[in-house]
């Protein structure tokens, strides 16, 4: 069993979690990695934008601004999708496979 996730990583466990639980928040995050980067990027800074307006807190407007990255995009739908469509949530899930986790760790650790 492997040991549980460094708890420096709890919003990005928190946003999966939230993406888990919300079709819209995995249908939005499908549309942005299939949109072009320029569109994916405007986007992204609009919605940026508004949380910054709302006073949303700085750890989530940072992964708003981690979506910029592709690669991380990417890494990101894979897990959501992983959790997704094993039922449990995103701790436990972890215990029994953390491939496309750590993938999504490493990017964030090469910025």
């Amino acid at each position: 069993m492997h040991p549980p996730p460094d708890n420096h990583d709890q919003h990005i466990i928190d946003f999966i979690d939230a993406a888990v639980d919300s079709e819209e928040l995995i249908a939005w995050l499908a549309f942005l990695e299939k949109s072009p980067e320029n569109l994916r990027l405007l986007h992204l800074a609009e919605i940026k934008s508004q949380m910054q307006q709302n006073n949303e807190e700085r750890k989530i407007i940072n992964i708003v601004e981690l979506l910029n990255n592709q690669e991380i995009l990417h890494a990101m739908n894979a897990v959501i999708n992983e959790v997704y469509d094993s039922g449990m949530r995103t701790n436990k899930f972890l215990n029994k496979n953390k491939t496309n986790y750590n993938l999504l760790l490493s990017l964030l650790a090469a910025l």
